[in-house]
């Protein structure tokens, strides 16, 4: 009250327990200072603290000197911990305001409480397509517990000449389907209302919650399959389209082989020399290549109206840095290895099928010059070169019953 420093106009904004780590640098709300001492003030220091999740005051300015009269705008930031990520319900929360400074040789200093409306940690709103990244962790136990399952089935059974990338990615959707995951549309919080309007709060889930749950909608979805991904190295992206939210992962393809090796141009998307494919993760029950294709679909038809949205994860993660959550089940049902292997080999199989069908159409039709056992010999060597190991076998073993010998070291090779 013996102060002559004016504190007013404050305006903060609802907080979001998932952009905790954003709000170190991001203001959430400003104050108003003002100088009606009758001398100027120096050394002002204004700082926020909320005691509940915060484990100290955070300095939201530093001012030298503010003349007579002076005002400034402030913006408020604040340094949280990880206990605003316990909330499960919508909450207020008290927080105070201090701005100390000096006047003519004395120290003083104003205190402001502040109620803040804070939202439960499930809570966001899709001002911004990119916020959904925060929800997508690569460390999150539950989520490593399912993608190094799969990679230890998986990698053994890798083909030769097959992008890895593309084989993990395969391998991961497949074990989701057999893990009993669903797309689940909640009328209460769902993508394609709430991403028509920015003030609505729309419910994410944690990647270990959609696991537990066995299902959710797009945007959950999408961030349990980018979280798994990631966790084993594989740069992803949000896609977004009118009414909808999907992902595309990072191949190790080059653009120069991407363009020579793919039959079907339209499977891939290119930026900037990096090789990715859409996949629309809603479609986990129909198996990973139909949902390559329709994503890719979705991706060509709205890019070319100019309608989609392409946030590659790491620059998203910029500006909404990724959180975990502690209280976590990290072990729990895996799907059953034998048929996560049969599930691996039958989508690879289909994918390969879809690739070197044109190829060996032209061997079938009798490519100019090609004795029936050299077409034979070519066939098994592009089944070969793709791991179809069985399929190449029965071709070098006609091959090399029509009398074409080089089909014999090929025979040799596979045994």
């Amino acid at each position: 009250s013996k102060t002559g420093l004016r504190v007013g106009n404050e305006d903060f904004q609802s907080l979001f327990p998932v952009f905790y780590s954003h709000y170190d640098d991001q203001a959430f709300g400003s104050v108003q200072i003002g100088n009606g001492e009758n001398a100027p003030v120096r050394n002002v220091v204004v700082s926020f603290h909320v005691p509940e999740y915060m484990s100290g005051p955070t300095v939201c300015a530093e001012i030298d000197r503010l003349e007579t009269g002076e005002t400034r705008n402030i913006p408020i930031t604040a340094l949280f911990n990880e206990r605003i990520l316990s909330l499960t319900e919508q909450t207020v929360t008290r927080g105070e305001l201090r701005v100390s400074y000096r006047v003519l040789g004395a120290r003083r200093e104003v205190r402001r409480s502040v109620d803040l409306s804070v939202h439960h940690r499930n809570a966001m709103t899709w001002e911004d397509d990119r916020r959904a990244a925060a929800f997508v962790s690569a460390n999150d136990p539950a989520v490593l517990w399912f993608s190094r399952f799969v990679t230890a089935v998986v990698r053994d059974r890798f083909r030769t000449g097959i992008d890895r990338n593309i084989q993990q990615a395969v391998g991961i959707f497949e074990a989701m389907k057999l893990f009993g995951l669903s797309y689940v549309v909640d009328p209460n919080s769902a993508y394609v209302a709430a991403a028509e309007n920015a003030a609505v709060v729309d419910y994410l889930q944690y990647p270990h919650q959609t696991l537990f749950y066995r299902g959710g909608d797009c945007d959950d979805l999408s961030i349990l399959y980018a979280s798994l991904l990631q966790s084993v190295g594989i740069r992803t992206a949000f896609i977004t389209i009118p009414g909808h939210i999907y992902m595309a992962f990072a191949t190790e393809l080059s653009e120069e082989a991407a363009r020579r090796d793919f039959y079907d141009q339209d499977l891939l998307i290119i930026r900037n020399g990096v090789v990715w494919v859409p996949v629309e993760i809603t479609m986990v029950k129909d198996g990973f290549i139909k949902a390559w294709r329709v994503g890719a679909k979705g991706w060509k038809d709205n890019a070319a109206a100019g309608s989609a949205g392409f946030f590659p994860m790491v620059e998203n993660w910029k500006e909404y840095p990724p959180v975990a959550v502690s209280d976590v089940n990290p072990r729990f049902l895996l799907p059953d290895e034998a048929a996560t292997m049969r599930a691996f080999d039958l989508a690879m199989d289909r994918r390969i099928a879809r690739e070197i069908d044109p190829r060996i159409a032209r061997y079938r039709a009798g490519a100019a010059g090609l004795s029936a056992g050299e077409a034979d010999n070519g066939i098994g060597l592009i089944y070969a070169r793709v791991g179809m190991l069985n399929e190449a076998w029965n071709y070098f073993t006609q091959s090399a019953e029509a009398g074409f010998s080089p089909a014999w070291t090929n025979l040799a090779n596979i045994a």
